[in-house]
């Protein structure tokens, strides 16, 4: 049987953060078009794939493959090739037929999270070698959080040989190159991002998170403070009552106009304070909890009791034995209509000390009800990540939309349609299919946070940080394909065993003098242990001198999302006219995360019916209405945007224009209605075309409809699109251009870089 039919054999698009300071350059997705083959080896030959081939079904070593592949081209031919690639493997695969068919679900679930990381690294290792400055200087970013060092053995490249000898052990080292933009660079240190911190398109979701979470914690507890304030106002209350037993220094002396009581009015306080369960309020107001109903029982309960303050009458004894006056209570009368009365209550306890306790118990029952609402909001807070919650009203109202952008775009691009980890434990998380998970996950990105803190992750969360190997659109027909991310470090220039001896020096030179200025300005250095480098300088060959390159955004001092970019259609994938350029536009994630949320979820009963045309005749696709932005993006990279028209702005050009700014732009509405009648335009063709044709296919008109849903699919978002620009402020911008100011701290810094350039460049000479 045909190893294919056995294993699932994808593509593997690999995606490169460089060290080059070209922008363009900083992030490519490799194809195999952009390798270098110095003049002396041999080219690959045969029919050639433009991405790799990958498979996480069987584990397959490097030094069996190392073995068998006699030269740099016959890597080249084994991954690109994937007759070569299934043929080679087959012997692994045998051995591996038994052990694959008697496992159960988690044994497959573990088998592919391990296979996935030994040929991820066997794949880097074979077609991108390091060995100058350092052989397999090939590296995790997983092992970083772990605290544990490389998997992969690697060795200096000076304690292998004499750099200055004509002779020495060339023939066991490799090299690997990159031609970008007609320029060689030689691969010096490869970093393979796979934990949730590192990783470009993963690390957003706890961007994202840590942008929110202050303020709603800040919500929050600004919400329980007052509730405090206010628990402690009403024990304060409570306590007047419930001290009252003292007849001499009690609180009620003060409500018995500064003298002590007597006895009898003592035990009356006492009857009302045991009545209203007074030792119950100061019990609920000295641990803090949020509304558990108890406060609307305490509510209840001080409104029932009121009356009782009238029904137990006090009468008036003067002829006690000692001749003083004395208080005693008597049984309540009734009227005619069998109504209490208080008539013979004694007038200074009806006019003086009812009202007085009356006031008090009123302020209380007022206070509980503040504490009632506000720990319903507080409730709100709490509920936001420990429950699921698909109705959005249920949102704090200040933070609705950011919580909407936050579930309904953000999480979504973690699980099926979108994309999927080899880690399935952590994948069970994100996928968040029950309360449960749902809770976990939203504990487990509390722990990162607090975490990164204390530089230190416990082993309970290390694992659900390692993603492994991405799968993107699942389970697409001819669109499912692996990803990876990885950092690479260059050297500017084609570094061969010939030249190897002339550049070790400077190399060398380079290498110490921008460590002095980095541990001089404090550049560079990563204060947290588990954060990759993602700024080395570039050394030039050529010029003997480094230029350093901008790092990456940080999870702490990022403003914008890390691209997310979900993948072209399989068609899409070919030797580009520019080998660089990435296979899909640069997103826009501000864009991506405003038009889902304010044009998408907020009209999807009008946009659901429009999503259902293309699906009924586009099976295979699936549109959802999480996915509208990312389904532009796709054919926005095909030929379905083109126009004869070279200034025509795509779907996509025009979102990202209208995200740009925040007051109305007339010109862009007027570039909505072009559109719109472009698209329409093209319905009408479509329709002339296919009503002038003899004979038609039912294929073809399937896809006529296809395309005229799309199209209709547009038009409906460019109408929500103009709405949305209309309720934009309009404004006229005039007035005299402001003088910028020069930062003085600022120029102060430039001249001590460029002191350091100067003294940088006074290098040893061999």
């Amino acid at each position: 049987m045909a190893l294919e039919l056995k294993i699932t054999i994808d593509e593997l698009l690999i995606r490169i953060n460089t060290n080059i300071p070209n922008k363009s350059l900083s992030k490519i997705d490799f194809t195999r078009n952009l390798l270098h083959y110095p003049e002396n080896i041999r080219r690959p030959q045969g029919i050639l794939n433009s991405l790799p081939y990958f498979t996480n079904d069987i584990r397959y070593s490097y030094s069996t493959l190392a073995s068998k592949l006699k030269d740099y081209a016959e890597r080249v031919e084994f991954f690109f090739n994937k007759e070569t690639f299934a043929t080679k493997l087959r012997d692994a695969f045998n051995d591996q037929m038994n052990e694959i068919d008697n496992e159960n679900v988690e044994a497959t679930e573990q088998r592919i999270k391990e296979n996935s990381e030994k040929n991820v690294l066997t794949t880097i290792r074979l077609l991108f070698p390091t060995t100058f400055p350092v052989v397999n200087n090939i590296h995790q970013s997983y092992n970083l959080i772990t605290n544990n060092p490389s998997s992969i053995p690697f060795t200096s490249i000076f304690e292998l040989f004499d750099p200055f000898s004509s002779a020495g052990l060339y023939e066991l080292t490799k090299y690997s190159y990159l031609n970008l933009n007609g320029q060689i660079y030689t691969f010096k240190k490869l970093t393979w991002l796979n934990d949730l911190l590192n990783n470009p398109v993963y690390k957003d979701i706890f961007i994202q998170y840590a942008r929110i979470i202050p303020r709603i914690n800040l919500a929050r507890n600004k919400i329980k403070q007052e509730n405090i304030n206010l628990m402690s106002e009403i024990r304060t209350l409570a306590t007047t009552i419930y001290d009252a037993t003292d007849e001499t220094t009690g609180s009620l002396v003060d409500l018995y106009n500064g003298s002590p009581p007597p006895v009898q009015i003592v035990e009356y306080i006492n009857t009302i304070s045991t009545s209203i369960n007074i030792e119950n309020i100061i019990d609920h107001t000295t641990n803090y909890t949020i509304n558990d109903g108890s406060w609307d029982n305490i509510i209840q309960q001080l409104t029932d009791e009121f009356d009782l303050l009238t029904s137990q009458p006090v009468t008036e004894d003067t002829s006690d034995n000692n001749g003083s006056s004395s208080y005693t209570p008597s049984s309540n009368t009734t009227t005619s209509d069998g109504e209490s009365s208080s008539s013979s209550i004694s007038p200074i306890i009806q006019t003086d000390i009812i009202p007085k306790i009356i006031n008090i118990l009123d302020s209380i029952k007022d206070k509980a009800k503040k504490i009632q609402e506000k720990a319903s909001d507080e409730k709100k807070f709490t509920d936001i990540f420990n429950q699921k919650n698909s109705n959005t009203d249920a949102y704090p109202s200040e933070f609705k939309n950011e919580l909407r952008n936050f579930f309904g775009v953000t999480l979504r691009q973690y699980k099926r349609p979108i994309r999927i980890s080899s880690n399935p434990e952590l994948q069970t998380l994100l996928n968040q299919e029950d309360d449960t998970n749902f809770k976990k996950f939203f504990e487990l990105l509390d722990n990162i946070y607090h975490s990164i803190n204390t530089n230190n992750f416990n082993e309970d969360i290390q694992n659900l940080l390692n993603i492994g190997i991405s799968t993107i659109t699942p389970g697409t027909l001819n669109q499912q394909k692996k990803e990876i991310h990885i950092s690479c470090e260059f050297i500017g220039g084609e570094v061969t065993q010939n030249n190897i001896g002339d550049i070790y020096c400077p190399f060398t030179n380079d290498l110490l003098a921008n460590k002095t200025i980095d541990f001089i300005e404090k550049n560079n250095l990563n204060s947290s242990f588990w954060q990759v480098k993602t700024n080395a300088p570039l050394y030039l060959i050529d010029s003997k001198d480094s230029e350093s390159a901008s790092g990456g955004p940080s999870i702490f001092t990022s403003t914008t999302s890390t691209s997310n970019r979900t993948e072209a259609p399989n068609d899409s994938f070919g030797e580009l006219l520019n080998p660089t350029k990435s296979i899909l536009k640069k997103q826009d994630n501000s864009a991506k995360q405003n038009f889902q949320s304010k044009i998408i979820l907020e009209n999807d009963k009008e946009l659901l019916p429009l999503i259902d045309g293309i699906n009924k005749y586009m099976p295979n696709i699936q549109l959802d209405i999480d996915t509208v932005f990312d389904y532009i993006q796709q054919k926005d990279v095909s030929s379905f945007e083109k126009t004869n028209n070279d200034n025509s702005k795509s779907l996509l050009d025009l979102i990202t224009k209208w995200n740009a700014s925040e007051t109305q732009n007339i010109n862009l509405i007027t570039e909505f209605n072009t559109k719109i009648n472009t698209y329409t335009n093209k319905i009408q063709n479509s329709d002339i075309l296919l009503k002038n044709q003899t004979i038609i296919d039912d294929e073809h008109a399937r896809k006529n409809e296809y395309i005229k849903n799309i199209y209709l699919l547009y038009i409906k978002i460019l109408k929500l699109l103009i709405v949305d620009e209309n309720k934009k402020i309009n404004i006229n911008t005039g007035g005299n251009k402001r003088t910028k100011h020069k930062n003085l701290n600022k120029v102060s810094v430039k001249k001590v870089k460029f002191n350091l350039k100067i003294n940088k460049s006074r290098k040893i000479k061999k």
